[in-house]
């Protein structure tokens, strides 16, 4: 009970980190496996660097030595031994996300940085793509504009008994007089086939003798 206490009491303050199950003996919920967090060592005085060093002169030696496979092979040995014997966390993903989590963090502190500036660019991306589908919907609707202005405008010009009559005796006429007439018609006001189309054709009309 003490030592379940005390158990506890780590596991509290996260230093270690316990996996809980049914025990096959008593059929009583214990604690199967523990792992010691970064925590555990930083709380005694012991800086993430050096457990950083620790592990890579580790690494260092087992690559020296030549060890580096079978200590490999051992490991998966491990891992089927405690998967047979029903004390595997093979189903607990939370708990196995939390441990690499920690392994990261402590492994591999560039991790951290790389992923966020993964996590950057692909936003930027999606910012960009966005943004393009926005300039590309509001050139859509521009252009849906525009078109539906023109065929409003020539609708009304179709409407207009002015510019029917202006069609009819620009078919008859000669091409230069008709372009004289508009073009002398535009320069002295601007505009006006925009703001009073019907006005327009009219004095073109007017202009020709048509009237």
């Amino acid at each position: 009970d003490s030592a379940l206490e005390a158990l506890s009491v780590m596991e509290q303050l996260g230093y270690v980190i316990v996996s809980r199950d049914k025990d096959t003996d008593t059929g009583q919920n214990k604690p199967l496996r523990i792992w010691l967090t970064d925590k555990f060592f930083t709380s005694r005085g012991i800086r993430v660097e050096e457990i950083r060093q620790w592990l890579g002169q580790f690494k260092a030696w087992a690559v020296k030595n030549g060890l580096t496979e079978s200590l490999r092979r051992k490991y998966e040995q491990h891992l089927l031994r405690i998967e047979r014997i029903g004390i595997s966390i093979k189903d607990k993903h939370s708990l196995r996300n939390r441990l690499k989590q920690i392994k990261r963090w402590v492994v591999s502190p560039d991790l951290t940085a790389e992923k966020q500036a993964k996590v950057s660019l692909l936003e930027g991306e999606l910012e960009n793509l966005r943004r393009k589908n926005d300039e590309r919907l509001d050139e859509l609707l521009d252009d849906t504009d525009n078109n539906l202005r023109s065929l409003a405008k020539a609708k009304a010009r179709r409407q207009n008994p002015h510019y029917q009559a202006w069609v009819h005796w620009s078919n008859m006429a000669m091409r230069h007089q008709v372009i004289a007439l508009e073009q002398a018609l535009s320069r002295e006001q601007p505009g006006l086939i925009t703001a009073e189309p019907e006005t327009y054709y009219r004095l073109l009309l007017e202009r020709a003798g048509a009237l």
